[in-house]
């Protein structure tokens, strides 16, 4: 398995940046490395058309399983559908849920020695390969502000579709986060009619998170890749 890192993915998780789509690929499959920003490119077209990280890294896992050539055809086309990828390889996004960020240190104890020794963790800080409107109502209800029978999955779906739409995926994901900041402080339970009240604190939000940022959220680089 691929480890932790950056160009090293897990295989298990539906949640990666373009490289560790590249960092699967090669490991299972080309085992060149120098092709990686010619497969960087190709993953990151199939997104960029709507297809998500989980149905690439799974077409990946299934030529490696079936020890064929991988399909490249069936990601040639847009995909349409309503779980289609909704965010654009290449351009920035702020809000944390698009990000791919390095996990911090681990502390070891020593209970002989009496020491605590923090493991090595390179930093790295990347744009999400894809998101879709389940990853975005998942998160919605991860937030716990709603009533779940209110506001059913299916209610949800199209009306978060439908600000996305409206406001983009950035800005809508900065609006929940206002309101659940309501939710904490005030227990304000979340209300649909309400959610375009919250655009000017978002977008307060959004202007912090660019502020603060060392770097591009998105960080388009050719990384290394070891298998």
């Amino acid at each position: 398995m691929v480890g932790a890192g950056p160009g090293h993915a897990n295989l298990l998780t539906n949640k990666g940046s373009v490289y560790d789509l590249a960092a699967i690929y090669t490991w299972l499959i080309d085992k060149k490395p120098d092709n990686t920003e010619m497969i960087v490119d190709w993953f990151s077209k199939f997104l960029n058309l709507g297809h998500s990280y989980e149905a690439i890294r799974n077409e990946i896992l299934g030529a490696f399983y079936d020890n064929r050539k991988l399909n490249i055809q069936i990601f040639k086309t847009p995909y349409n559908k309503e779980d289609r990828n909704m965010i654009t390889q290449g351009e920035i996004y702020y809000h944390k849920e698009l990000k791919i960020m390095a996990k911090p240190p681990t502390i070891n104890l020593d209970i002989e020695k009496g020491t605590m020794v923090s493991s090595k963790q390179e930093y790295f800080l990347e744009q999400r390969a894809s998101y879709t409107i389940k990853d975005l109502v998942r998160y919605f209800y991860s937030r716990g502000m709603a009533d779940v029978s209110e506001y059913n999955y299916h209610r949800m779906k199209g009306f978060l579709l439908f600000k996305v739409k409206q406001f983009g995926i950035d800005m809508t994901l900065f609006m929940l986060e206002a309101m659940y900041r309501d939710f904490i402080s005030e227990q304000k339970a979340f209300n649909i009619n309400h959610f375009d009240d919250y655009i000017g604190i978002a977008k307060h939000f959004m202007e912090d998170a660019k502020n603060n940022s060392s770097e591009p959220y998105y960080v388009q680089r050719i990384r290394d890749i070891k298998y």
